[in-house]
């Protein structure tokens, strides 16, 4: 006997259920205390209704002990379910081809649950909470400071403002022509310099020999 003949068969599957039958409706149907005493696990998925290709519902079911199992197939094989229209489906019982089931969750438990009151940074949060706090002066109160520093070191509302920006611009001006020679004088001086060279060539671009002096 192989491992896998081994294995005791305990989970099977439901197939050829009506697709509109419920959950409910398919567990009245069940034989006395299976669910109770016999099932321990067990998923069921709704089918679909449609003319042309309904797809029927579906159920697994999951028995504490393989005698279980088989005691169930030969009493719920083959059983019969009848629409409103009369028609008859006739249910399929087999072995689930997968046998395990899902693991139960366990929860788990965290180390820090209920200990804020031992965090440091939520100590620290509730200390600066009993802190007062000290708030900025309004824009009034900035205005009036700054006038009176204004009015101590002489300066009035006439006196014109020089921003960096204006005291550059300035600067600028003031140091041209002192220095190198900015690109504007640079590029006249270039210009007056390739017109010079033109007038001493000639038409075709040959320079201009000298003509010899008449005889006196």
């Amino acid at each position: 006997m192989t491992q896998r003949e081994s294995k005791k068969i305990c989970k099977l599957i439901v197939r050829q259920l009506p697709p509109t039958l419920t959950e409910d409706a398919f567990l009245s149907t069940l034989p006395p205390n299976t669910l109770t005493n016999s099932i321990d696990f067990y998923y069921y998925t709704l089918g679909k209704f449609s003319e042309k290709r309904p797809i029927n519902s579906t159920a697994y079911l999951h028995f504490k002990t393989e005698e279980l199992a088989k005691e169930f197939t030969s009493i719920y094989q083959g059983h019969v379910f009848i629409n409103s229209k009369g028609k008859e489906t006739r249910a399929s019982v087999d072995v689930a081809p997968f046998q395990k089931i899902p693991r139960a969750n366990k929860k788990r438990t965290d180390s820090k649950e209920n200990t804020i009151d031992q965090d440091p940074s939520f100590l620290e949060f509730v200390e600066s909470l009993n802190v007062p706090q000290v708030f900025l002066p309004s824009a009034e109160e900035q205005l009036d400071k700054r006038l009176a520093e204004q009015a101590a070191s002489g300066i009035t509302s006439d006196t014109p403002i020089i921003t960096p920006l204006i005291a550059y611009v300035r600067l600028r001006k003031s140091n041209r022509g002192k220095g190198m020679p900015s690109k504007i004088a640079i590029l006249k001086r270039d210009g007056k310099k390739e017109r010079r060279q033109r007038k001493e060539k000639g038409p075709k671009g040959e320079k201009k020999e000298d003509k010899p002096l008449d005889p006196v």
